[in-house]
């Protein structure tokens, strides 16, 4: 599990869209009070426990902001 405080941009060398996989997301106050997103992914048809949860990311305050930040900038090329 990880809490996202702050991303930064880094270019890839090699890039692979990966298969598709299960998603889920949920919205809770923490217990200051603060929203937190916590989206967890479930494994896909491929792995050798399909269904089974495999991540979960949380994005507090300042990491919604920026990906609210990011998702507005982005432009299809």
């Amino acid at each position: 599990m990880a809490k996202i405080e702050k991303m930064r941009q880094l270019g890839m060398e090699r890039t692979k869209v990966h298969d598709p996989a299960d998603a889920s997301y949920t919205l809770f106050r923490a217990e200051d009070g603060e929203l937190i997103l916590q989206i967890d992914t479930y494994g896909s048809g491929s792995r050798g426990q399909p269904g089974k949860k495999s991540q979960t990311i949380q994005f507090g305050h300042d990491g919604l902001e920026q990906l609210k930040g990011i998702l507005k900038n982005i432009r299809e090329e």
